[in-house]
């Protein structure tokens, strides 16, 4: 830095006397120079400016350089007036010193900044992937700047942005122009030879996105998906591009939970949850944590379900008393003993077999596993004084067709017929398909594409409902808060 300072104080006399330094200032200027240099140095040096020298340089990083340079040049006049010289600097050197010190220091930051980025520079991005970034935003701005800096692990570069707004077409984000919208991305896309596109999670509503899939695929554009910054701040997911996955297509905005009413539901109970290892289990007992229970019971017959669940758990929300127990919700005194032991106040049954075609087989281990299980459970709940009981049933308990959905329609009728016996409010909530759910139709689907079809269905007039296992969990809990007896 003192070569720079000394340098910009040099030139700061040159243009103000147009090359031809008189005598007198020349001499003022031989006597200051050095402690020019120091003074900078000591005022950039209180700044931590030199710690700055690197690729993230900001809006922030100038306005400390202003600061800098004008507390430097206060300074300087100040030792120049009162100790130094008896002949004074010019004023307007120190103008042009503060001036170039601004645009010097900050145009070398900014050209480090543009050399370590390569994009501005043809030569650096020969061979690298040309994308499109979906959403012309704020989101959209920081994945652009993310691709940029990381050139070390993603060989991407960034052609342009698609918005849904057409009064953002021709504008620029970070230098990168706004090329068009979703409704001309396959013509966008094969113009400018894109090979990627680029979507952040909860960006554009499941219809968008089939629709881009289908105007890109036949040209071979790949669309992945990234999460969203809710997401990376939950810590539950890295930034890394990923195919689009099932969840991205579906019809409608996610379930929002009404968290007030829940709150008031669940804050300071003691909670189980049967059938934790499951899919839906599982992620009943996440979205708990969200909550303040004084107490969650987790518990289930899978030893190592139960292990890795209560590694995640613990990781998700250290301060929520959780307790991972092993046992058979068909094992009575078992049951008994934990109901007196940990005196839950909510009950979440979601133990239970869920494939259909294998049930239909096995009718008796479906009746013992559902029925048998649901009765027992919901005698203990009622003997125990448990307040809510919730029980995770099936749309298949409709016109039941099969030995799983009648299993769980009876489930269904013996906890309504409790209704009257007891002060414990017994809840039914009912699923379609839950994307990815042990049972669920999904895996089936994804197998058979995988090994070329052909995809079964059980009628061509087939229609099903999806959710994810998120929004399952959260209905489940809705449900729970607002659901009458019965």
């Amino acid at each position: 830095m003192a070569p720079i300072f000394g340098g910009i104080f040099y030139l700061a006399y040159w243009v103000r006397f147009d090359g031809e330094i008189p005598p007198a200032n020349w001499a003022s200027f031989q006597r200051m120079w050095l402690w020019v240099i120091l003074i900078k140095l000591g005022v950039f040096g209180g700044f931590r400016f030199h710690r700055g020298w690197s690729r993230y340089v900001t809006f922030y990083d100038l306005i400390w350089l202003v600061q800098a340079a004008t507390v430097s040049v206060i300074a300087v006049a100040l030792a120049d007036r009162f100790w130094l010289t008896k002949s004074f600097i010019p004023r307007s050197v120190l103008v042009l010193d503060w001036g170039i010190t601004v645009v010097g220091i900050g145009g070398i930051r900014a050209a480090w900044r543009m050399l370590y980025e390569r994009r501005w520079f043809p030569f650096f991005t020969r061979g690298a992937v040309p994308i499109f970034i979906v959403g012309a935003n704020d989101a959209g701005e920081a994945l652009l700047r993310t691709l940029s800096r990381r050139t070390d692990r993603w060989n991407y570069v960034v052609v342009g942005f698609v918005d849904e707004d057409p009064r953002r077409v021709g504008s620029h984000i970070g230098g990168v122009p706004v090329v068009g919208t979703l409704d001309q991305i396959a013509h966008l896309a094969e113009k400018y030879e894109i090979r990627e596109i680029l979507i952040l999670s909860d960006t554009l509503p499941g219809r968008q996105v089939r629709r881009l899939i289908a105007q890109t695929q036949q040209l071979g554009v790949r669309v992945r998906v990234l999460p969203s910054y809710e997401q990376i701040l939950s810590g539950r997911v890295t930034i890394r591009p990923r195919p689009v996955a099932i969840e991205d297509l579906l019809r409608r905005e996610p379930v929002r939970l009404d968290l007030e009413e829940i709150r008031h539901w669940i804050d300071g109970r003691r909670l189980l949850v049967t059938g934790s290892a499951g899919s839906i289990g599982s992620e009943i007992c996440r979205q708990l944590l969200q909550f303040s229970p004084s107490l969650l019971l987790l518990i289930d017959r899978s030893e190592t379900g139960q292990f890795f669940l209560e590694r995640e758990l613990q990781t998700l929300a250290s301060d929520v008393r959780t307790e991972v127990l092993l046992a058979d919700v068909l094992d009575r005194s078992r049951m008994e003993y934990i109901f007196d032991h940990y005196r839950p106040e909510i009950v979440f049954h979601a133990a239970a077999y869920k494939h259909v075609p294998l049930l239909e087989r096995h009718p008796t281990e479906a009746v013992k596993n559902i029925v048998r299980a649901t009765r027992q459970l919901a005698d203990l709940a009622m003997k125990k004084d448990v307040q809510s009981f919730v029980l995770i049933s099936t749309d298949k308990a409709v016109n039941p067709s099969s030995v799983m959905g009648a299993c769980k329609r009876a489930a269904e009728i013996y906890i309504q017929s409790l209704r009257e016996l007891s002060a414990c409010r017994f809840v039914t909530v009912r699923f379609g398909n839950v994307l990815d759910s042990a049972g669920s139709v999904v895996p089936v689907f994804r197998q058979q594409i995988a090994e070329g079809g052909p995809v079964t269905v059980t009628d061509p007039r087939m229609c099903r409902y999806f959710m994810t296992i998120p929004e399952a969990a959260k209905l489940v809990i809705q449900a729970g808060a607002i659901g009458r007896s019965g």
